[in-house]
């Protein structure tokens, strides 16, 4: 989506997703499938700031949420990955860009299906990294995954900018 604005300073996003699979994996395969919600993001050049929600092989009822910076259409993350069980229906997200900071949460309120007992998975996520400054105004949503059982419904997105 890209707005009919000329720039801004600052950009905020607060989506729901609400992914098919229950216990956390949010989705079909551990072949490293992703999302990326990205903000600040020029869609002529694939230039700007992203957070990714992966699932990988290392955890079964998780993914990994990473701040990544797309420059001309290469993704490097700029942040280590927090492997967290919150990827569930619903997942509250929150991405802000002010200033030179980018900072995104995750969270639900949905009980878990199962206990994790290895300490790295954690029940929410909050993670941060400085960035430079931008302009660019669009917002490009890119999902890897699988449709139908392993789909990930977004509602109630609302992005704001200055």
């Amino acid at each position: 989506y890209t707005p009919a604005r000329d720039g801004c300073r600052s950009m905020t996003l607060d989506l729901v997703a609400e992914p098919c699979k229950g216990p956390g994996q949010g989705f079909g395969s551990a072949t490293g499938q992703y999302m990326d919600i990205c903000v600040k993001f020029d869609p002529v050049t694939l230039t700007g700031y992203a957070l990714r929600i992966e699932r990988t092989p290392d955890y079964d009822k998780a993914v990994t949420f990473t701040l990544v910076r797309y420059s001309d259409g290469q993704v490097t993350p700029i942040t280590d990955p927090v492997a967290s069980s919150c990827f569930r229906a619903p997942c509250h997200i929150s991405i802000e860009i002010t200033d030179n900071n980018m900072l995104a949460t995750a969270r639900t309120e949905a009980p878990s299906a199962s206990t994790s007992s290895n300490p790295d998975v954690k029940p929410h996520v909050m993670i941060s990294a400085p960035v430079d400054p931008s302009t660019h105004t669009s917002l490009m949503i890119q999902h890897t995954g699988s449709a139908g059982a392993s789909a990930t419904l977004l509602r109630n997105l609302t992005l704001g900018w200055k």
